[in-house]
């Protein structure tokens, strides 16, 4: 959450009165940026907050380890972005990635670490960038707006179908891939059609459901350029296609992500809220709901829930609790009637009526 901590808290609760704020901890102060709980030790989470500052979280005692990666003897400073990209693999909760310029991987929870890439960016310096007529290394106020690191990582992922292929996209305009574990990296960038250079690249997701196919999303408002940039790939980055359809020239893309069940279904979010495709990006629909028109910077799908978890930029976090009727959508449109598959359930005698219900449980 923007300058308001990294939280951890539940998107159901049993009482009548609703989800309070009794119910959420904080995990890390600062900006709230990744959170990953471990999917098989409930005590370990990692978290971090602004320019790559990543800890581990120990859920039960509150101690807190900073794990972020340290440059070696005589190595250049490593630039961290203010929204760091980590993750877990897919295929081993205890390997965990980090992104500055280049790509770490620790195979301890973050005890030690690894730089499995060269330098992805074009290493650019700063002040020797013009901005309009006037050089960088001449300019006193506001210098750098802030940003502590460029140019750097700032989108990374691991095919959850195929481990070793790894996916990095850097704030100055390049998109690497690589098939064995970082052994060989190429830049994919130059295959993707009508892309303007040097473009941030918000967001890479390999697919779920085929190792060669992997969308991308790009965000060109740094450079005045507000048209629709996703794009798609069958062949692991080789050729590309855009699946911007009816939304091209329309919205800023910040994320995308591939539904849990249905490869069909692409929930894509906006500089203006979420839209969602149910024929793998070849239309697009905005979702209105009570969504406001927000911008949404992460769409996580809970596995075990059938959830979306969104976070906005400005509006907190909203949940939608059931994904069934979207997932199935495309198929109810072609029967006379559709139930949507129910999604199983708790039945308990009463809901608690605050948190002094000794008497009759729930």
């Amino acid at each position: 959450m923007q300058d308001n901590y990294d939280w951890c808290g539940p998107s159901q609760v049993r009482g009548s009165a609703g989800i309070a704020s009794f119910h959420w901890q904080s995990i890390q102060g600062g900006d709230g940026f990744v959170v990953l709980q471990d999917p098989k030790d409930f005590r370990i989470v990692y978290s971090e907050t602004q320019d790559g500052n990543m800890v581990r979280v120990d859920r039960i005692t509150g101690e807190t380890m900073s794990i972020r990666p340290q440059p070696g003897p005589g190595e250049p400073v490593l630039r961290w972005q203010w929204d760091t990209p980590l993750a877990l693999s897919p295929f081993d909760s205890n390997v965990v990635y980090a992104s500055a310029q280049k790509v770490f991987r620790s195979p301890d929870k973050g005890l030690s670490w690894t730089a499995i890439s060269p330098d992805l960016t074009s290493d650019a310096k700063r002040d020797d960038i013009v901005t309009m007529g006037v050089k960088n290394t001449d300019i006193s106020f506001s210098r750098n707006d802030g940003i502590v690191a460029w140019p750097t990582i700032v989108a990374f992922a691991e095919s959850p179908k195929k481990a070793g292929v790894l996916y990095a996209g850097t704030d100055d305009g390049n998109l690497s891939v690589t098939k064995d574990g970082g052994k060989n990296w190429t830049n994919v960038i130059s295959k993707i059609p009508d892309l303007p250079k040097g473009i941030y690249v918000s967001r890479v997701i390999p697919s779920r459901f085929d190792e060669g196919a992997v969308y991308a999303t790009f965000d060109g408002h740094r450079q005045n350029d507000f048209e629709t940039h996703v794009y798609a790939s069958n062949d692991f980055g080789q050729t590309w296609r855009s699946i911007a359809a009816n939304l091209k020239g329309d919205v800023v893309v910040k994320t995308l992500t591939e539904d849990l069940k249905n490869p069909d279904v692409l929930y894509l979010g906006t500089e203006t809220g979420l839209a969602i495709s149910v024929d793998r990006g070849k239309s697009w629909s905005k979702l209105k709901s009570d969504l406001p028109s927000v911008r949404v910077d992460e769409i996580v799908l809970h596995p075990r829930d059938n959830a979306m978890v969104l976070a906005t930029h400005g509006r907190a976090i909203w949940i939608l609790d059931h994904l069934e009727p979207i997932q199935e959508y495309a198929a109810a449109q072609a029967a006379d009637a559709k139930l949507f598959t129910p999604p199983p359930s708790a039945m308990y005698r009463r809901p608690a009526s605050d948190r002094n219900y000794e008497f009759w449980g729930d």
